[in-house]
C-alpha cells in the first residue's frame, strides 16, 4: 500500500508558501528596477549613469535568480519550530525596505557613484553565492541542503556578508538618519535569524557542528 506525503511535504506547497516573497521580488523588478534602468539609460554616457545602470541590471538578475531558486530548490528536511524564527527571518530580510519610504539624499557625483558601486558590488557578491547555495536555498530557518564550499567555506554566511556590503550603499543614497536605524535593526535581526538557522542546521545534519567548528560565522579570522 502506498501512504500519500502530507501536502506540506509537496513541492506545490513548498512553492505556495513563497507566493508572497514571489511576488515581492517580481513587483520590484517591474515597479522598481526596470523604470530604474530606463531612467538611467537617458543619463547616458555619464560615468556614474553606467555605475546606475550595471546596478540595476544586477539587482534584477539577483531578484531572478531567487525567484527561480524558489522552484528548483530541494524540500526541507528540518525547520525550525514555532512563529518567532519565521517572524525574526521574514524581518531581517524585508526589514530594509522601509527605507524606500524615505527621501533620497542629492550626494555629489562622485559619491553617489560610490553609493551605487558599493551596491553593486554586494549584488554581485549575493549573486555568487546564490549561485553555489542553490537548492539549498531558503528564507525562513529551513534545513535543505548542506553548503560547506566555495564561499561558504570562508564563513557559514557569506550571503549576509555579501547583502550588508551593498546596503552600505544602499544607506548612503537616503537623507534620513532613520536609514542608519532601519539597517542597525536589520542587522541585529539577521545575527539573531542566524542563530535559529544554526540550530536547525545542527540538528538536521550531524557534521555541521564540525563545519562550524572550523569556519567563522561572518568575518574569517575574527567571528
Amino acid at each position: 500500500m502506498i501512504s500519500k506525503l502530507p501536502f506540506s511535504a509537496a513541492k506545490f506547497y513548498d512553492v505556495l508558501a513563497a507566493a508572497p516573497l514571489i511576488f515581492l521580488y517580481a513587483t520590484g523588478i517591474v515597479v522598481r528596477l526596470v523604470p530604474d534602468m530606463e531612467t538611467d539609460a537617458r543619463s547616458l554616457p555619464s560615468p556614474g549613469a553606467w555605475v546606475h545602470l550595471a546596478r540595476d541590471a544586477t539587482s534584477i538578475l539577483y531578484f531572478s535568480l531567487i525567484i527561480f531558486l524558489v522552484f528548483i530548490r530541494c524540500m526541507p528536511v528540518a525547520k525550525s519550530a514555532g512563529l518567532l524564527p519565521r517572524a525574526v527571518a521574514l524581518a531581517g530580510a524585508y526589514m530594509a525596505i522601509g527605507r524606500g519610504l524615505l527621501p533620497f539624499a542629492h550626494l555629489p557625483v562622485v559619491f553617489d557613484a560610490a553609493a551605487a558601486a558599493m551596491t553593486l558590488l554586494g549584488t554581485i557578491l549575493s549573486i555568487i553565492v546564490l549561485v553555489r547555495l542553490g537548492a539549498a536555498f531558503s528564507i525562513l530557518p529551513e534545513a535543505r541542503k548542506l553548503v560547506t564550499d566555495g564561499p561558504y567555506g570562508i564563513v557559514r554566511h557569506p550571503l549576509y556578508v555579501a547583502e550588508e556590503i551593498g546596503n552600505i550603499g544602499v544607506v548612503a543614497q537616503f537623507a534620513e538618519p532613520w536609514s542608519l536605524l532601519i539597517e542597525i535593526a536589520s542587522i541585529a535581526m539577521q545575527l539573531w535569524r542566524i542563530s535559529f538557522e544554526e540550530r536547525v542546521l545542527t540538528r538536521a545534519f550531524p557534521e555541521y557542528a564540525a563545519y562550524a567548528a572550523r569556519t567563522r560565522r561572518l568575518i574569517p579570522g575574527v567571528y
